[in-house]
C-alpha cells in the first residue's frame, strides 16, 4: 500500500508540474510587464495579490483532479481509498507550496521595485487585508489554508462531474450559485468563515480547516462506486 502511495504522489506531482511551470511563468512575466508599464508611466499605480491569483488556480487544479488522475488510478489497479489518500496528502502538499511560493515571489518584486525606484509599483501581502500581523509566517499560513480550500472544494465539484457528468455538475453549482444569491444563506456563510473589523478581515481559520477536511467525506461517497470513466465520456 505504501508503494501505491509513493507511486500516485509521484505521478500527481509529475502531472501537475507542467501546469504549475505554465501558471508561474506567466504570472511572472506579466508582472514584470505590468512593472515595466509602471516604471515607464510615473502616474499611474499598479497593485497585484498573487495570494488572489493562487487561489483561482488551486480551484483550477481541484477541479481538474478526479477526471485527470483517478482513472490512472483504477487502470494500475490502486483503490479508490488510496486516490484519495493520495489526492489529501498532494493538495496540503500544493497548498503549501502555492503558498510558499507566493509569499517569496511578493518579497521578490518589491525588492526588485525598491531597487529600481518603481514607486508605482508594488504587490500586496494576503496579510494586509486581515487583521493578523504582518509576518512571514501569518502569510504564509493565511495563504496555505485559503490555498487548501479551494483545492478541496475544486476536487469536490470534480468528483461531482466525474460521477453524474454535466447534469449532476452543474446541479452542484447552481446549490452553491443559489446559496451565494440568497441573503440569509450568503450571510450564515460569511459569519462561518469570516468576520469584518473595520477594513480588515478576521478569517476563521478552525473552520475553514475543517470544512476543507470535511469534503473529502462526500468526495469518498461519490467516487467509492465510481466507474474507471468520467459520466461524460460513459
Amino acid at each position: 500500500m505504501t508503494k501505491q502511495l509513493k507511486a500516485g504522489l509521484q505521478y500527481m506531482l509529475i502531472d501537475f508540474r507542467y501546469s504549475l511551470m505554465i501558471f508561474w511563468s506567466i504570472l511572472f512575466a506579466s508582472s514584470l510587464l505590468l512593472m515595466l508599464l509602471s516604471w515607464s508611466i510615473p502616474s499611474s499605480q499598479s497593485n497585484l495579490a498573487f495570494g488572489l491569483v493562487i487561489y483561482i488556480f488551486c480551484a483550477i487544479s481541484g477541479f481538474q483532479m478526479t477526471k485527470e488522475t483517478l482513472p490512472y488510478f483504477l487502470k494500475f489497479s490502486s483503490t479508490r481509498k488510496n486516490f484519495l489518500i493520495v489526492a489529501l496528502v498532494f493538495n496540503v502538499l500544493l497548498a503549501m507550496f502555492m503558498s510558499l511560493l507566493a509569499m517569496l515571489s511578493t518579497y521578490l518584486f518589491n525588492y526588485i521595485s525598491r531597487l529600481f525606484d518603481v514607486a508605482n509599483f508594488r504587490v500586496m501581502f494576503t496579510t494586509e487585508l486581515t487583521t493578523l500581523s504582518q509576518t512571514w509566517y501569518h502569510e504564509f499560513f493565511t495563504n496555505a489554508v485559503l490555498s487548501f480550500l479551494f483545492l478541496t472544494l475544486g476536487f469536490l465539484l470534480s468528483s461531482l462531474f466525474y460521477r453524474f457528468g454535466l447534469i449532476g455538475g452543474f446541479s452542484g453549482l447552481a446549490v452553491v450559485i443559489i446559496s451565494i444569491i440568497l441573503p440569509e444563506s450568503r450571510q450564515f456563510l460569511a459569519d462561518l468563515f469570516l468576520s469584518i473589523d473595520y477594513t480588515k478581515v478576521d478569517f476563521n481559520f478552525l473552520v475553514i480547516l475543517f470544512v476543507s477536511l470535511f469534503t473529502f467525506i462526500p468526495n469518498w461517497l461519490l467516487i467509492k462506486q465510481a466507474p474507471t470513466k468520467a459520466a461524460s465520456t460513459r
